[in-house]
C-alpha cells in the first residue's frame, strides 16, 4: 500500500507528458538547440525556390556566431552580392546595386528573402526555445521512419512571428524533422521537413530541407547545405555595420 502511495504521489508531482526517457520538456529543446547553435560557423550552400513562375537557385554562404550574430551573402544569380546582416536583434539589409544598407523593422520583416518560402523574421530571435515557449508533450509519431517526440510550443512573448508551434523531434538524434508553425488564431502559416542529414563534428544538422508557406500557392523552398565548418576563428570586423558593404 505504501508503495502505491508513493507512486501515485509521483504521478501528481510529474503528470503523464512531462518526461519522456528521463528527459522533461526544456531539456528535449536545450539539446535540439545545442545541434544548430554554434560557438561559430561557416556555411555553403544553395536555396532552390519551386513556385508558379517556375525554378530558381541561389548560391549563398553564411557566418554566424552563438544566436544573436549571423551574415548571409548571396553568391549567384539577381540578388549576388547582397547580405543580410543579424546583430544583437538587429536586422540589416544590403543592396549592392544601390550600395545601401536598410535597417529592416516592423512590417518589413515579415516579406520573404529571395521571394521564397523564408521571410526576414525566420532568420531572426536571439532567445532559445526555452525562453519564448512553453512546452508540453503530447506523444510520440515516427517520421520518414524515425520515433519523434511531438512537443507543442506556445508563446509567453508577444509580437512573435509563430505564437504557436508543433515540432517533431528525433529521439536519438535530438532533430527537428518536422515542425508545424501557427498564428495565434490557430491558422497553419508554415511547415517545416528534413529531407537529408550530415553528421559534423559530432553534430546532426540537416543537409536537405524544405520549407512550405501555407499562404502561398504551389510555392515551396529547398536549403542545400553543401559544406559547412564548426568553431573556426572568424574576424573580429565579420558582423559589423561597417564590414557589411565591402
Amino acid at each position: 500500500m505504501k508503495k502505491r502511495h508513493w507512486f501515485l504521489s509521483l504521478a501528481f508531482l510529474f503528470p503523464a507528458g512531462i518526461w519522456a526517457q528521463g528527459l522533461s520538456v526544456p531539456q528535449i529543446l536545450e539539446r535540439v538547440e545545442s545541434n544548430q547553435v554554434f560557438s561559430t560557423a561557416r556555411l555553403e550552400g544553395v536555396v532552390v525556390v519551386n513556385d508558379e513562375w517556375g525554378r530558381r537557385e541561389t548560391a549563398f554562404r553564411s557566418y554566424s556566431q552563438g544566436r544573436e550574430r549571423s551574415l548571409v551573402e548571396f553568391t549567384s544569380g539577381e540578388s549576388q552580392g547582397q547580405r543580410i546582416l543579424r546583430t544583437r536583434g538587429d536586422l540589416y539589409l544590403y543592396f549592392p546595386e544601390a550600395a545601401e544598407v536598410v535597417r529592416l523593422q516592423g512590417a518589413a520583416l515579415s516579406e520573404s528573402i529571395l521571394d521564397s518560402d523564408v521571410s526576414y523574421e525566420d532568420i531572426g530571435g536571439d532567445k532559445g526555445l526555452n525562453q519564448r515557449y512553453t512546452g508540453e508533450l503530447v506523444g510520440s509519431e515516427v517520421v520518414d521512419g524515425r520515433d519523434c517526440w511531438v512537443i507543442r510550443l506556445t508563446t509567453r512573448e508577444r509580437g512573435v512571428a509563430y505564437p504557436r508551434q508543433e515540432i517533431w523531434v528525433d529521439k536519438e538524434l535530438f532533430l527537428t524533422r518536422f515542425a508545424k508553425y501557427y498564428a495565434l488564431s490557430g491558422r497553419l502559416l508554415k511547415e517545416f521537413r528534413v529531407l537529408e542529414v550530415m553528421m559534423v563534428s559530432g553534430r546532426t544538422l540537416p543537409s536537405r530541407s524544405i520549407i512550405q508557406d501555407k499562404l502561398r500557392r504551389n510555392s515551396s523552398t529547398e536549403i542545400r547545405l553543401n559544406k559547412v565548418e564548426l568553431d573556426l576563428r572568424l574576424p573580429a570586423t565579420t558582423f559589423s555595420l561597417g564590414n557589411l558593404t565591402w
